[in-house]
């Protein structure tokens, strides 16, 4: 999920909600830090030969099947093959791995993840970069998080690896919110240094997309014709790069590279990166393989360096050196960066980068306590590549040999934030200050005016959309004496925006992470944008349902084609309420809040009626209410179908679309039939009930109750002491009646 900055209302309230399942807290599998483990067991004896085997080979598809344990769960069938190139040599024991999970099992997963990234830790002394680095990374981009995990085969501990999220469907799916488009990774079948172009996106294989399928992997079922009118657009057509490329993501992704000096990347040699064509037809790359970064890997810069270079150059490394020189055309960095506004976004990146991890010391803060998490496993290796020495020392000084150095990142950061301190376009930016908005709550189709002040700004844009899986629009804004405003009629659910300044030299975003992050200004919601679908009552409410205490949980539901965001919203039931913050809906589908342990009263709606349950905004306009019913506590009562006009009495369905309790041509359910000792009675009736009246075969009554006064109620009724036999139940409105019967 990308982050966002809520602008903040004029009041504070206490949140209480969940999502679709009440389940306990579980912390991810890749939680930053942790060290996981991962046992395999291998049926076959000689894996490790078959695997050496058909690696060699280059047979990068053929795995081998095994049973593997992550943290004590047992995962059947699953196949594993090595992976990554350098990093694999037959005689060593300790070998990158890649497992999937759903080999043999279709959907076998692991909180959701199918595939396990194993990395082996062979050009990183300090074991931290590649942990590190996604982090730092996924603070401004979509991102693999990263971790580590103790690795078992056959029980013997093989060492401790470096645990990356794969970029797969499952990935994808979670930034994108698709996994059946175009999908690529920037891998050639054989990669071609220092002179190859490799999958470099340059215009240079011919006018057909045949002649570049070797030079990128596809990962969805198509695909080519897309990649290749990318391709030509990027190299022939720059004026409309924006159209076919998120530029954002493609900044943040260079100026990632140059700020830690991760040059095993589209810098030197055009690879590890993938591209995921987004459903606005906009191809995404995402950063892939850190393991040699904070100037680990210095074999090239795909530049003047072509050759390699030394620690002390790389310290320098000049971040806009392909604007005047590449051994092979890079694309993807030169024709952005030939466009003067895109290269001052590029440099506003890697100040920011700079400034919240690099310059305050944050990086090395994190790094300290990833080594001190990691030490006890880290000296349990004995199949490491480096020595415990080398291991203690790297975090701030070089270690190894003459012929493979590994700069301290202490010492490597320190000198490139001196270097990057006075490099052109880095300082002199503008300043914001005093973001101003005409309205605290946004409404559609009517007009919102936004101002800030900006000092050293030669021109101001804000950047906004009203959908929140469309591209940001661009909106000029008028200057008065560094005054900048701009008014924008929002015609949707959202209304999301940021601000970016320049003048001739640098730029500046507002907030700094844009487009990752962004202000979200709340859209005040309309009736019909969301309904109240189904309420659980608390079966501790032994008196009724008198206030939000006496609710278990409520149902939500969006039938709009529109994400719904709630914040802002309040629920109301005889003076309780509940805030619902940060939360949205997706289209058509639920949303179920619990726990009403924190309430309050709020006396713009005490005008309310206080027999309904009342959804409003802050505004107290009524977006929807339900008449509060009588219901027994194994029963829920809400719309049916979803959204639906009508309240029926339901089969319980959280966070699914509803049931009702008896069949829709029925609408008197009652259960067990013949009863027991007690009678559940259901009614969903097309009139007001105001009495119920129960009678023997003998005409007698035997139960009355006069304060019905609704259409729809559930009733549980002691019939411990009644006869056997058949009972007659009569239902009075004041023009009409109804009557059923049942045995016991």
């Amino acid at each position: 999920m990308i982050g966002k900055i809520k602008y903040i209302l004029c009041f504070l309230l206490v949140v209480s909600s969940a999502s679709f399942m009440k389940l306990d807290a579980q912390e991810d599998f890749y939680e930053f830090g942790q060290v996981r483990e991962v046992k395999i067991y291998f049926e076959l004896d000689c894996w490790k030969e078959k695997m050496d085997s058909l690696f060699s080979s280059g047979d990068n598809y053929t795995r081998i099947k095994a049973n593997v344990v992550i943290d004590g769960i047992t995962y059947k069938q699953c196949g594993i093959r090595y992976k990554g190139f350098s990093s694999w040599n037959s005689d060593e024991t300790k070998n990158p791995f890649n497992i999937r999970l759903d080999y043999t099992y279709k959907n076998q997963n692991h909180q959701g993840y199918k595939k396990l990234k194993l990395s082996n830790v062979i050009y990183d002394p300090s074991f931290v970069r590649e942990a590190l680095s996604y982090h730092i990374i996924g603070q401004y981009m979509p991102s693999s998080k990263a971790n580590y995990a103790n690795v078992y085969i056959n029980d013997t501990l093989i060492g401790l690896y470096s645990n990356v999220e794969a970029v797969d469907e499952c990935f994808v799916e979670k930034h994108y919110g698709s996994d059946d488009n175009p999908f690529f990774k920037g891998n050639p079948e054989s990669l071609s240094y220092p002179f190859g172009q490799n999958a470099n996106l340059a215009y240079t294989h011919g006018s057909d997309s045949s002649g570049y399928m070797e030079y990128y992997k596809l990962e969805s079922e198509y695909g080519w014709t897309e990649l290749f009118n990318f391709i030509d657009i990027l190299n022939n057509d720059t004026a409309s790069i924006s159209e076919i490329l998120n530029v954002d993501r493609t900044l943040w992704m260079h100026a990632f590279n140059y700020s830690v000096l991760n040059l095993d990347s589209y810098i030197a040699y055009a690879q590890n990166y993938y591209l995921y064509q987004d459903d606005n037809m906009r191809f995404n790359p995402i950063i892939w393989d850190l393991n040699m970064s904070f100037g680990s890997f210095r074999h090239s810069d795909g530049s003047l360096n072509f050759s390699g270079l030394s620690i002390e150059e790389t310290k320098e490394l000049d971040p806009l050196q392909h604007l005047t020189f590449s051994i092979s055309p890079r694309p993807l960095m030169k024709n952005l960066f030939l466009n003067s506004t895109y290269r001052k976004m590029y440099l506003a990146h890697i100040r920011t980068i700079m400034e919240e991890y690099l310059q305050n010391g944050e990086y090395l803060e994190l790094a300290e306590g990833l080594h001190e998490n990691i030490e006890t496993h880290v000296l349990a290796d004995t199949n490491k590549f480096y020595s415990d020495e080398d291991f203690q020392n790297n975090i701030y000084t070089e270690v190894g040999e003459s012929t493979e150095l590994y700069p301290g990142l202490q010492d490597l950061v320190e000198a490139r934030v001196e270097y990057l301190n006075s490099y052109s376009g880095i300082n002199g930016y503008p300043e914001f200050s005093n973001i101003q908005l005409s309205d605290e709550i946004a409404e559609r189709n009517v007009e919102l005016t936004i101002s800030v002040d900006v000092d050293f700004a030669d021109k101001v844009f804000l950047m906004y959309r009203c959908d929140e899986d469309a591209v940001f629009s661009s909106a000029n804004m008028s200057n008065n004496a560094g005054n900048y405003s701009v008014s924008i009629i929002p015609d949707g659910n959202v209304f999301q925006y940021y601000f970016w300044a320049e003048n001739d030299s640098a730029g500046a975003f507002l907030p700094k992470r844009a487009a990752f992050e962004f202000y979200d200004l709340p859209v005040k919601t309309e009736v019909g944008d969301i309904v109240i679908n189904e309420i659980k009552y608390n079966p501790l409410a032994i008196s009724g349902v008198n206030n939000m205490m006496d609710i278990e949980w409520i149902e939500f539901y969006n039938p709009n084609s529109d994400v719904v965001h709630l914040e802002s919203l309040l629920l109301n039931y005889n003076s309780s309420f509940i805030f619902i913050d940060d939360t949205v809906i997706q289209p058509y589908e639920h949303y179920v809040v619990y726990s009403f342990d924190y309430y309050f009263n709020w006396s713009l709606l005490d005008n309310l009626a206080e027999e309904y349950l009342t959804l409003a905004n802050c505004n107290a306009e009524v977006i929807d209410s339900v008449l509060i019913s009588s219901c027994i506590s194994d029963r829920t009562i809400g719309r049916y179908p979803d959204g639906n006009e009508k309240i029926k009495v339901l089969e319980p369905s959280l966070g699914q679309a509803n049931n009702l309790a008896e069949s829709e041509n029925n609408p008197v359910s009652i259960y067990p039939n013949p009863v027991t000792d007690y009678a559940n009675i259901n009614i969903n009736a097309n009139f007001v009930i105001d009495r119920l009246v129960i009678r023997n075969s003998l005409g007698q009554m035997v139960y009355i109750d006069n304060y019905v006064n609704n259409n729809l109620f559930s009733v549980l009724i002691d019939t411990k002491e009644w006869e056997r036999g058949v009972y007659f139940i009569q239902f009075y409105g004041e023009e009409e009646q109804l009557s059923t019967k049942f045995v016991k």
